[in-house]
């Protein structure tokens, strides 16, 4: 068995290496797998042909494969683009994970820089490509990798692309509307996953190192749809090995790759249903058999609003519905016209939050607790006002910058789980308002030193950690795919700056967290 192991990996280095010996026209490198086989050009452009040798998708012509490098690691000196096919050295080693196997590709001796690089092209047997690209020397530095790689549909009423924007759209390569969607993965866009459509013909990507993943999608009517996948620099640089699956199949529209993404993140132990998690915090399943009763906030102007509020809650009960209820929501606009606050949603801090303080807080959320009610908090660590009690020490760090690492290291220590539960405030979930609906957590400097986009999202997950470890349910505003095995609940499915009117809404999130949230 070990001699027949042997001559199989020397027949497949043989077949990856002198591709250009056996009759496969001008391609450099080649990859097999059992149904598909892929060509590489020098520039790294790609051709990919079925079993039978029916051509299936051919890389953009429009976009090459390119880095922006600028001189020394100075992080605001001007980069130079440079196309990776100009390395003077290309060094081809066999690659082999155990699922995919193809070629490490070395570039260096680059015009003018110095800069070194590895490129990894794989390919499954089901015919998934592994991209990865790493900066691996030189004394100058790449920012951003274009080009690696950019797809382009023809205008067909048959072809159209699948984009994660809020719960999932359609975009027709026919549609006499312009659509130029640009954006960050986890933040513009709520999956990893782009899917382009041609015909019966289907080839789907899974970004894995998505933090610093930017994603055109650009349709321009009459000439079809460009998608391409920039990496973008984190603190300044590639920093790490970028990587992206791309499949390769037939026969298949969002259902069914939205179901294919399923069965990855279950293979890849990160998927758990709302049942999997109630076993380990049995209060979830009470908390969302109900419907949810909100109650913004004790009005001075209305003093008889409790008893009515409770009064509500008992005829939902009477008539077999159960109820969560959303009290208090910190308000940012003001409690009435009697009575203003300033503090946004960090009122949670304040020593008098609202009127009648903390013990009429406390002691009206008991009495719906004792209706057999779950309560629910909101709260939103990172938004700021002058007037908010964290806005000070923040102003003192001198930065100028609300410092976002500072305040989820605070959280982490249980900031705000600390000052409701010393205020005597019971309660069941925590809502994070702004948390995975955030359109930016753009990179900052801070007291304690550069934050990336990673870390950023890093320390949400931290939060929603510490707050379930506490016995509490934490949710969130939006449903982002970073989040949700982190989080029990979301609140809204997308939001207006997440629908596309010139698209054709499918439910991509949901058929691939249907009962997880």
């Amino acid at each position: 068995m070990k001699s027949i192991r042997l001559f199989r990996t020397a027949l497949f280095a043989v077949m990856v290496i002198a591709a250009s010996d056996v009759g496969f026209g001008k391609a450099w490198l080649e990859l097999n797998g059992t149904d598909v086989r892929i060509e590489v050009a020098e520039d790294l452009s790609l051709k990919v042909f079925d079993g039978a040798g029916e051509s299936l998708w051919t890389t953009s012509a429009a976009s090459k494969p390119s880095l922006i490098v600028s001189k020394g690691d100075d992080a605001n000196a001007e980069g130079m683009p440079l196309e990776l096919i100009r390395a003077a050295q290309k060094n081809v080693k066999q690659f082999d994970d155990g699922q995919h196997r193809g070629h490490k590709i070395g570039l260096s001796d680059f015009p003018g820089v110095d800069v070194a690089l590895e490129v990894v092209l794989g390919l499954s047997p089901a015919g998934e490509l592994l991209v990865e690209i790493e900066q691996t020397g030189g004394r100058d530095t790449v920012r951003r990798v274009t080009g690696l790689y950019r797809w382009h549909i023809e205008p067909d009423p048959r072809n159209y692309v699948l984009a994660p924007l809020g719960s999932g759209y359609l975009i027709r390569a026919d549609s006499p509307e312009e659509v130029n969607l640009q954006g960050y993965v986890g933040a513009a866009y709520s999956l990893p996953l782009f899917g382009i459509v041609c015909g019966n013909r289907c080839c789907y990507q899974i970004i894995e190192s998505w933090w610093d993943a930017n994603v055109l999608d650009k349709s321009t009517p009459g000439e079809g749809i460009d998608v391409a996948l920039d990496w973008e620099p984190s603190l300044a640089k590639l920093a790490y090995r970028r990587r992206v699956l791309v499949r390769f199949a037939r026969d298949m529209d969002h259902v069914a790759i939205a179901k294919a993404y399923r069965r990855y993140l279950i293979d890849r132990g990160e998927f758990s249903t709302l049942s999997q998690r109630a076993e380990k915090l049995p209060v979830l399943r009470k908390f969302l058999a109900g419907v949810e009763y909100r109650w913004l906030h004790r009005d001075p102007a209305r003093p008889n609003e409790e008893e009515l509020v409770l009064e509500n809650i008992r005829r939902f009960q009477a008539a077999g519905i159960p109820v969560s209820f959303f009290y208090p929501k910190w308000p940012y606009e003001g409690y009435s016209q009697l009575l203003t606050n300033g503090a946004w949603w960090q009122a949670g801090l304040l020593e008098k939050p609202l009127p009648g303080g903390w013990p009429a807080i406390a002691g009206f959320a008991d009495k719906v607790r004792e209706l057999g009610c779950t309560n629910k908090v909101m709260v939103n660590p990172h938004p700021y006002a002058p007037s908010g009690p964290a806005y000070e020490a923040d102003k003192a760090t001198g930065v100028g910058f609300p410092s976002l690492s500072q305040r989820y290291a605070s959280w982490a220590t249980g900031l705000f789980l600390n000052s409701l539960q010393e205020h005597g405030l019971k309660y069941d979930a925590l809502y994070f308002d702004g948390y995975s609906a955030h359109n930016g957590f753009p990179e900052h400097r801070d007291a304690q030193g550069p934050v990336s986009r990673r870390e950023s999202f890093e320390a949400q997950l931290a939060c929603f950690g510490q707050t379930r470890s506490r016995g509490i349910i934490p949710g969130a505003e939006l449903a982002r795919f970073w989040s949700i095995g982190a989080c029990d609940f979301f609140f809204f499915t997308d939001w207006s700056a997440d629908r596309l009117r010139s698209g054709e809404p499918v439910p991509l999130v949901p058929l691939v967290f249907h009962d997880c949230y």
